[in-house]
């Protein structure tokens, strides 16, 4: 298998789309938070429909799986 395939086939598996969203719902929420979600990155995260996790409860999600 090719690399470019490989790279297709993980993307578009769900457990990548799981990860991803994953990671993007903590790293959205704590860059807004620390003040790094600048203008650059908010539009690169909207032109990608990331920033949809900008408002992501993190603390909520972590009681709801018996985290906190």
């Amino acid at each position: 298998m090719n690399a470019r395939r490989l790279r297709q086939r993980v993307l578009g598996s769900p457990v990548g789309q799981t990860f991803r969203t994953m990671i993007f719902q903590r790293m959205v929420p704590n860059l807004e938070k620390l003040g790094l979600l600048t203008p650059r990155v908010r539009k690169a995260f909207t032109d990608r429909a990331i920033i949809r996790f900008e408002d992501f409860d993190r603390d909520e999600a972590d009681r709801r799986l018996g985290f906190a």
